[in-house]
């Protein structure tokens, strides 16, 4: 669970410190009052793709650091095992987005790579715009929403990948 994300230099925004409480949280607001940074700056955070335009005019690099809560998350601590990082009960995820193209990423202050973030942030939280529901109308998706409910991507891919290898071999 996210508990406070930090944002300087993002956007518009200089400095910003927003914490979460236990239970659900709404964020509100009119047009324009800056939702939309806030989430995108939580989208960097969790791995999506940087851009150097993101960075607040004048500044020379925006940090966006996030807390979370991963107690009793498996799925996590086991990743965050297995790539040799200091597991706790908050987990401290870091973006920094140089104005010059550089973008460092950091879990409990190790650097890490980006992929290592995305795969961590996809276990932390589901992030849906306006209209990602309607992915439930079209009925090419419904495989994939089952195939994921029933965890069968690993088993999926390996029958993928075999199903492939033996058509290469019998041509």
């Amino acid at each position: 669970m996210l508990t406070s994300i930090e944002i300087k230099d993002y956007a518009l925004i200089e400095n910003i410190q927003v914490s979460f409480g236990s239970g659900l949280n709404i964020i509100t607001g009119e047009t324009g009052a800056g939702k939309s940074i806030l989430i995108g700056a939580l989208s960097l955070l969790l791995g999506e793709r940087a851009s150097t335009e993101t960075v607040r005019k004048g500044a020379a690099k925006s940090i966006i650091e996030g807390l979370f809560d991963i107690g009793g998350n498996k799925k996590v601590i086991s990743l965050l095992e297995e790539n040799e990082i200091e597991v706790t009960e908050e987990l401290i995820l870091r973006r920094e987005i140089s104005i010059k193209g550089s973008n460092r990423c950091f879990i409990n202050d190790s650097p890490v790579q980006l992929s290592l973030v995305k795969q961590i942030g996809n276990l932390l939280i589901d992030l849906h715009g306006q209209h990602d529901h309607q992915s439930l109308l079209n009925n090419e998706t419904h495989i994939d929403f089952l195939d994921e409910f029933c965890d069968l991507n690993d088993d999926l891919s390996k029958f993928i990948f075999h199903k492939k290898t033996a058509c290469r071999n019998t041509v």
